[in-house]
């Protein structure tokens, strides 16, 4: 599969917008704080000789408190993880190979016809082990219970499962119909006193002519199918949890990727914690992140979000979003922000570390002020409100009060950007309560300019 690699740099088309302003105390690097930071090296870099990409760097310059959603099986790599103190959850996916290193038919999802089946996003992609397999197989069960056995002696924290709706998500695109898959279901059926009008197994009722593709009975029969399936998953994964709980005899954790924060499926609630890829063109607000948050919360589930954006001023954006509604933001490195499945191209982005430095090591250094909210009172002396367009949420932890904004046309620069700057305005609310507001440089174009599009602030300011 062809990867294009992105180290993004932004040159300035205006020099006189101020992009981003955090407090001057983060002229010096922190120590380990509370206040997670999260890197997802998808791969250990570099791959090969010819690879410039670095986890190791990247991983001492962000800080980072745990690595997830890793694939990683070579122990002198893990080693270097392991001497910097990281931790680190390390993936697995339904295409896991068996015991001869590929994904062999007999362990896998199988079509109507017996063949092995490839999700439609992967049709194209030139890989050696496309097929997934059945979590109603015996032999795919020892495989992965075997394989992610292997990931609790790598020494991980924890295991991600990527994609792991399995045979739910088969069943949208044309599987599973295996003699294991046949058999389960037939006794699913059995169970709720239901049958197939003769056939002897699903499979062949949907090949007989006589199975009209409108009748009521094949429409409530895929129904139930579906529901089998789910079922099936939800059951592969819980014992599954508990018994490779039990091999680990330490604390472990259990991990996957749930899309846009999706806590319904009953799939996703066997897993201690979800990373949610939310699309670029999603727009979310603080609040909205945080319902995602709060759901999680209440079923006992961590929450952590990865953006699937190459755009400086919407990483930086969603960055801090996150961290206000009470979670984390993956580091912007080694993400997948677009893919072509008829050209066989995916599109992954590598943050240059000096973007996103200094926003990271401000989170970093104020963990108290991504948890506790200011009072009510002083908040409404500001009379901001929070939308789409604009973040003004108002912070204090022992280090100061914090304005976080996000508005081009709610930013006003007074003066020289090196000394403090006093906003008469913001958002059409008087600054009242507050005199002096210091900015300092964190995010900037290669030639020292601020860039208007980067119209997002983080405000440090004195009360009167």
């Amino acid at each position: 599969m062809i990867t294009k690699q992105l180290n993004k740099s932004f040159t300035a088309s205006h020099t006189l917008m101020l992009a981003v302003f955090v407090s001057a105390m983060l002229l010096g690097r922190p120590a380990r704080s509370q206040a997670d930071v999260v890197l997802s090296s998808r791969w250990f870099h570099p791959k090969d000789d010819r690879d410039t990409l670095s986890t190791i760097k990247i991983a001492k310059a962000f800080n980072v408190t745990r690595i997830d959603w890793m694939y990683c099986n070579n122990k002198t790599q893990l080693q270097q993880l392991q001497q910097l103190n990281i931790p680190y959850s390390l993936a697995i996916n339904p295409q896991t190979p068996d015991s001869a290193g590929y994904t062999t038919a007999k362990t896998r999802i199988l079509d109507i016809n017996g063949n092995p089946l490839v999700a439609p996003w992967m049709k194209k992609w030139k890989v050696k082990n496309p097929y997934w397999g059945c979590v109603n197989n015996p032999l795919f069960k020892e495989t992965f219970y075997t394989q992610t056995k292997n990931i609790v002696d790598l020494g991980a924290y924890g295991v991600f499962v990527d994609d792991a709706r399995f045979n739910d998500h088969a069943a949208e695109w044309g599987g599973c119909y295996c003699d294991y898959c046949m058999t389960a279901f037939n006794k699913y059926l059995e169970s709720k006193n239901e049958s197939l009008s003769g056939a002897s197994n699903y499979r062949e009722f949907l090949k007989t002519s006589g199975a009209n593709a409108g009748s009521p009975l094949v429409a409530q029969l895929k129904k139930e199918f579906r529901q089998f399936q789910s079922q099936s998953v939800v059951n592969f994964l819980t014992t599954w949890k508990a018994d490779l709980s039990a091999y680990a005899k330490r604390p472990f954790k259990f991990l996957t990727n749930n899309y846009n924060g999706n806590w319904d499926s009953p799939i996703y609630k066997v897993f201690d914690g979800g990373i949610a890829e939310i699309p670029s063109n999603k727009e979310l607000t603080t609040g909205k992140i945080g319902g995602i948050v709060k759901k999680a919360t209440a079923f006992g589930k961590t929450q952590v979000f990865s953006y699937a954006s190459d755009n400086m001023t919407a990483n930086a954006k969603f960055i801090i979003q996150a961290y206000l509604a009470g979670s984390a933001a993956i580091i912007p490195w080694d993400a997948l922000v677009s893919s072509n499945v008829e050209n066989n191209y995916s599109q992954r982005y590598y943050a240059n570390t000096d973007q996103y430095l200094k926003l990271f090591d401000f989170i970093s250094g104020h963990p108290g002020l991504f948890k506790n909210t200011i009072s009510t009172k002083e908040a409404a002396a500001l009379n901001l409100a929070s939308s789409s367009e604009y973040i003004t949420e108002l912070r204090r932890d022992k280090t100061g009060t914090y304005l976080f904004i996000c508005a081009p046309d709610s930013i006003r620069q007074a003066g020289d950007i090196s000394s403090p700057v006093t906003f008469k305005n913001i958002s059409g609310a008087p600054l009242s309560m507050f005199d002096d507001i210091t900015p300092c440089r964190i995010m900037k174009s290669d030639n020292g300019n601020w860039n208007v599009n980067t119209a997002f602030a983080i405000l440090k300011i004195k009360p009167r």
